[in-house]
């Protein structure tokens, strides 16, 4: 009948938007680096959750709800079994089960670091400051690779690694540490 709506439209327009999804996904699954994050909200009773997936090229959105919302099952569909790439994530445990090379945000790590900048003691406050400019420095050397010799790039890479390998080795000969320097040691360290 001419005029009358689809029972459901929102069914129809994702029906004619999966063609293009399932190129975007599977271009997505052959880049080299990929980012990963999530968001939740409440939908009536339900909670929902939004994961984007990108890449220097593509965007990948989904939302998901109920059972494995927010679980491994989400990145391995959209990643696929033969993902051999980076996935860059912000410390989701869901993630960690995942069989492929991961990396941390930085943006993630830079947040907690101000964060922690407010409420770490005074003795704390070197620690979250040293860890917060290697992470500035190492990205202020990513957006000048172009700029250096391979060897010159390679070389200031290690100075920088070198640098969080002693930052997380003073921790370990710190008598103690806070909860929260202790939760940000445990994050740097099981990403190393």
């Amino acid at each position: 009948m001419p005029g009358r709506l689809h029972p459901r439209p929102e069914q129809r327009l994702a029906d004619l938007a999966k063609p293009t999804y399932d190129l975007l996904r599977e271009a997505l699954r052959q880049s080299h680096v990929v980012h990963a994050d999530e968001t939740g909200w409440r939908v009536g009773r339900q909670n929902a959750w939004l994961w984007v997936f990108s890449s220097k090229a593509v965007p990948v959105y989904v939302i998901r709800t109920g059972k494995g919302a927010r679980s491994h099952q989400v990145p391995e569909d959209i990643l696929g079994p033969d993902f051999d790439g980076y996935l860059v994530v912000d410390g989701l445990k869901s993630y960690d089960v995942l069989e492929v090379a991961k990396g941390r945000c930085n943006g993630h790590l830079l947040r907690r670091c101000k964060e922690l900048r407010d409420t770490a003691t005074s003795q704390e406050q070197p620690q979250v400051a040293a860890l917060s400019s290697l992470l500035r420095e190492a990205i202020d050397l990513a957006g000048r690779r172009d700029e250096l010799t391979p060897a010159g790039y390679g070389r200031r890479g290690q100075e920088i690694e070198n640098r969080l390998d002693d930052w997380l080795a003073s921790n370990l000969r710190q008598p103690s540490l806070s909860p929260e320097l202790n939760r940000l040691d445990d994050h740097v360290r099981a990403s190393r």
